[in-house]
C-alpha cells in the first residue's frame, strides 16, 4: 500500500486526527454485524473509514495540525430539507476532564454534519473520579450549546442517583434525562427512579463500553496513516450521532466521530 500523499506539508505538523466514520447504518460490512459491542462497532467504522480513505485520500486539514479522515462514501452532511423531519442526537463521550473536550466534540459533529442544531446532547462523563467540582465546568459547556438554541435536550449517562441530584441541583440548565447502561445493573435502582419521577428526568438505557476506546485499540488504525508519532496518539473524544423520523420512530443514520491527539512529551 503506498504511503498517504500529505501533500500540504510534513506530517510532524498534524497533532490532532478527526475519523468519520459516516453512516454505518448504510454500511453492508457493518449492518450485518449489528449484533456486535459499541466498542467493536466505533472501531469497524474507524476502519472502514481509513480504509476508504485510502482508496482515495483526500487531505482536509482545518488548521492548527488537525487533519480529518472520513469515509469517502458514508461522510454527508445533513441537508436543511432533511433536518426539519428528523429527531438528532448527539451523544458525547470526554475521556478526561477538560472541558474544552466537550464544546470542540459538539462543535465538529454539528459542523461536520452542517447542522445548526441538534434535538438531544447527552454527556458522558470519565468512568472514573466523579466529583461535582469537576463535572461543573464541562456541564457549562452543555449549558452554552442549550442556551444558545443549538441543543433542544441536554441529559447525562450513567450517573447514580447522588451525582445526578448534585449536579441538577447546581445547574442553570438541567439535565432533563439520564442514561443508564444495563450492564451494570440489571434493574433500575430504586432511589434513583424515584428521584426522576420527582425531578421529571426521564430515564433511558444504553449498553455502551465503560471502555468505548483506548489508545492501544487506535494505535494499528493509526499506523495506516504513516503520519508522525508512531504509536503516541491518545483519544480524547468520541461522538455517536444517530437520526430518527419524527412522529415515525424509524431510525436513520448512526455514525462516530473520533478525536486523536498525538503525544508531544
Amino acid at each position: 500500500m503506498a504511503t498517504v500523499p500529505w501533500t500540504t506539508g510534513p506530517t510532524e505538523k498534524i497533532n490532532e486526527l478527526i475519523f468519520h466514520t459516516g453512516n454505518i447504518s448504510g454500511a453492508t460490512k457493518l449492518t450485518k454485524r449489528a449484533t456486535q459491542s459499541a466498542a467493536n462497532e466505533l472501531l469497524s467504522g474507524v476502519e472502514g473509514a481509513v480504509e476508504s480513505w485510502l482508496t482515495s485520500p483526500v487531505e482536509e486539514r482545518t488548521g492548527n495540525g488537525v487533519a480529518l479522515v472520513q469515509h469517502v462514501n458514508l461522510a454527508k452532511s445533513i441537508t436543511s430539507s432533511d433536518r426539519q423531519d428528523l429527531m438528532i442526537t448527539i451523544k458525547v463521550f470526554v475521556l478526561n476532564w477538560d472541558e474544552n473536550l466537550v464544546r470542540d466534540a459538539i462543535t465538529c459533529a454539528l459542523d461536520q454534519l452542517g447542522l445548526q442544531d441538534c434535538d438531544m446532547v447527552i454527556l458522558a462523563l470519565p468512568a472514573s473520579n466523579f466529583s461535582l467540582d469537576k463535572a461543573k465546568p464541562l456541564w457549562m459547556e452543555v449549558e452554552l450549546f442549550a442556551t444558545r438554541g443549538r441543543a433542544l435536550v441536554v441529559g447525562v449517562a450513567d450517573l447514580n442517583m447522588k451525582q445526578l441530584e448534585q449536579l441538577h441541583d447546581w445547574a442553570h440548565v438541567k439535565p432533563t434525562v439520564n442514561q443508564v447502561n444495563l450492564a451494570s445493573c440489571c434493574v433500575m435502582p430504586e432511589d434513583l427512579v424515584e428521584y426522576a419521577k420527582r425531578t421529571n428526568i426521564k430515564l433511558f438505557t444504553h449498553n455502551d463500553d465503560s471502555d468505548l476506546i483506548t489508545s492501544e485499540m487506535l494505535s494499528p488504525i493509526i499506523s495506516k496513516l504513516h503520519v508522525a508519532g508512531g504509536n503516541n496518539w491518545e483519544p480524547s473524544w468520541v461522538v455517536r450521532y444517530s437520526t430518527q423520523v419524527k412522529c415515525r420512530g424509524i431510525l436513520g443514520r448512526r455514525g462516530y466521530f473520533v478525536h486523536a491527539k498525538r503525544c508531544l512529551h
